[in-house]
């Protein structure tokens, strides 16, 4: 696939999206995305350390303390994208064997930080879409794992697109906090 190709997902090029129209859940999506494409860049480049001869003591280690660092921010990313979503702080603690209190206690911080980002203070804010067509060629180029072939860029899916894909946004969002949809009126 080419740039070109990738840089205009689904015949939407994402540079020509209007910053307003992205929402909160598209950009936690886009900033968690872009902690992912770097979190496999960073896995990649470990891997490879491993299979060269420049390597000197010390560097394996300091290799898994970026890593280390970098699924911090993951791990931040996906529970703003969490919360900016509907997901409760119950269900986020989960994972990390935490109750509800003890995951708003260990995230709430970074979920407050994260709203309170302004045009002045973020690029995502201020021009999410500039962002958007190198997510897209990671996901489909780049990315492994757990879509298989089934690769799928990030632009049909933002609301920001959604009057040009004709994406039920509301139906979206129930459905992936697990809620019920009307079949009748889709909300």
């Amino acid at each position: 696939m080419t740039t070109t190709q990738t840089d205009t997902a689904a015949g939407i090029d994402p540079r020509t999206l209007a910053p307003g129209d992205f929402t909160a859940s598209d950009r936690a999506r886009l900033e968690l995305a872009i902690t992912v494409k770097g979190l496999a860049q960073k896995l990649g480049d470990t891997a490879a350390m491993l299979a060269e001869a420049l390597a000197v003591a010390g560097d394996y280690a300091r290799r898994a303390r970026i890593l280390e660092n970098t699924f911090s921010t993951l791990i931040d990313a996906a529970v703003v994208a969490e919360r900016v979503r509907g997901t409760g702080w119950e269900q986020i603690g989960k994972p990390f064997y935490l109750d509800a209190a003890g995951a708003e206690k260990r995230w709430g911080g970074v979920v407050e930080r994260w709203n309170s980002e302004t045009r002045a203070t973020s690029i995502y804010i201020r021009e999410p879409q500039q962002h958007v067509p190198s997510v897209d060629r990671f996901l489909m180029e780049g990315a492994r794992g757990f879509a298989g072939d089934q690769r799928r860029p990030l632009t049909p899916v933002l609301d920001a697109a959604a009057a040009l894909t004709g994406r039920d946004v509301a139906a979206a969002d129930r459905a992936f906090a697990g809620t019920e949809v009307c079949e009748h009126c889709h909300r």
